[in-house]
């Protein structure tokens, strides 16, 4: 049985996690707010929602839809994402996958109840393979597609939360902004300690283990020996000049000015062609920075390059 194009067919025995009671129904409206007593909102979607299920067709193909993702990165559907993933496994996505325009067949099994003695239900979604993290098997064998990843988010130590005089800083510790170690995926290794965009940190649980899940694109550099390296075709910039003036000459307020698109190459990923240390490059779109161990970066993709500055 196959999917159509770009899509999975998944089926789910439920819409949210069990305990969660919505409403005196025994209908589960999507996207549901439960309001307290203190008119506080107790139900999240991206908390409570069900964000696995069983794969029952795989799609029948992969597009050549071409696509610009938040790394500036330009890809195909095709090149992306996998055949990798199984029919009978199960697949693991986003929460937000689920909404109720994908829903293809709602099914009651009347008679037959669930362990909390609900009346048993069946729910097929569509879901697009950009949505679509992992798969697990019955062995607890994770398959990533394409080139999603699981990161785990490295702590801060004891040391950077407490003085030397034994005064805490915080309560506990908390993730270090950016950087993760890669667990499972298909292009990089195992154990690689990476920096990551902004805001690709998006949290899920994978048979009871909770990660970052992010697509590859998304790791910007490795750091080994304490050294940032550009990973594949990503590069790092010498220090770009900053935009201080309008071009009606009124001073731009520090809170606004950006890197511009006009910056050198100091350092290129093993992977990069088109362009090489020391070439000054005009960009599609701004630099992204970073801090690490005080010192500052500025990385972009090589498919952001729009041309090289000549004399």
């Amino acid at each position: 049985m196959k999917g159509n194009i770009d899509n999975y067919l998944v089926e789910l025995d439920c819409l949210f996690e069990k305990g969660l009671i919505i409403g005196a129904s025994s209908d589960i409206a999507f996207e549901k707010i439960i309001i307290g007593a203190d008119n506080n909102p107790l139900y999240s979607p991206m908390k409570f929602k069900r964000t696995y299920g069983t794969i029952i067709a795989v799609p029948q193909s992969l597009s050549e839809r071409v696509y610009d993702d938040a790394g500036g990165v330009k890809m195909t559907v095709r090149e992306t994402y996998s055949d990798l993933l199984e029919a009978g496994d199960t697949a693991h996505f986003y929460w937000i996958a689920t909404q109720p325009d994908m829903l293809l067949m709602q099914e009651r099994f009347y008679g037959d109840l669930d362990a909390n003695g609900n009346v048993r239900m069946r729910y097929v979604f569509m879901i697009p393979a950009d949505k679509v993290i992992c798969s697990t098997n019955s062995r607890g064998k994770v398959t990533m597609n394409g080139d999603y990843m699981l990161v785990k988010p490295i702590m801060q130590s004891e040391d950077e939360i407490k003085t030397p005089s034994g005064i805490w800083l915080s309560e506990g510790t908390q993730p270090k902004p950016l950087l993760g170690t890669v667990v499972h995926a298909n292009n990089l290794r195992s154990g690689t300690k990476i920096i990551y965009a902004r805001n690709s940190d998006i949290e899920v649980e994978i048979l009871g283990e909770k990660y970052y899940a992010m697509r590859e694109p998304m790791a910007m550099c490795q750091v080994e020996d304490e050294e940032v390296i550009p990973l594949g075709k990503r590069v790092l910039l010498k220090e770009p000049l900053t935009k201080k003036y309008y071009d009606s000459g009124l001073e731009i307020p520090e809170c606004f000015r950006k890197p511009e698109k006009r910056a050198v190459v100091d350092f290129t990923g093993y992977y990069c062609t088109e362009v090489s240390k020391g070439d000054e490059v005009l960009l599609e779109s701004h630099p992204m920075f970073f801090e690490y161990k005080g010192e500052n970066y500025w990385t972009a993709h090589e498919s952001s390059i729009v041309a090289k500055v000549c004399g």
